[in-house]
């Protein structure tokens, strides 16, 4: 909320969470496996509207701004426009969201591995 004025029940969203459960995105143990900074639910085909946010991004605010903010994108164009959009189209605009957010606090390693 302090950095996008978001919460839950914004946009559509029913739960912000550091925890998954979707497959895919964790380990045997249920935590988030290393490369998966985020994932929203079920946005793209079903009533899931959480956003799950890896402990791994909120190590600093560099990584919490370009994970939590590319995922918050996802739930926006989600509300927008159902699941009547551009799944491309989503993933580029929030790369480059994470992209811009990596460079402004001079992250060029993490910036260029998109």
């Amino acid at each position: 909320m302090e950095e996008f004025g978001i919460a839950e029940g914004d946009l559509g969203i029913t739960k912000i969470t550091t925890k998954t459960d979707l497959f895919g995105f964790n380990n045997i143990n249920g935590l988030y496996v290393d490369e998966i900074g985020g994932t929203i639910g079920g946005y793209f085909y079903s009533d899931d509207r959480s956003i799950h946010i890896s402990p791994y991004a909120l190590k600093n605010m560099a990584d919490f701004k370009a994970i939590a903010g590319h995922e918050l994108i996802h739930a926006y164009h989600c509300y927008l426009y159902g699941v009547n959009f551009n799944l491309v189209s989503t993933e580029k605009i929030a790369y480059m969201y994470t992209y811009n957010t990596y460079l402004q606090y001079n992250c060029y390693d993490k910036a260029m591995s998109f």
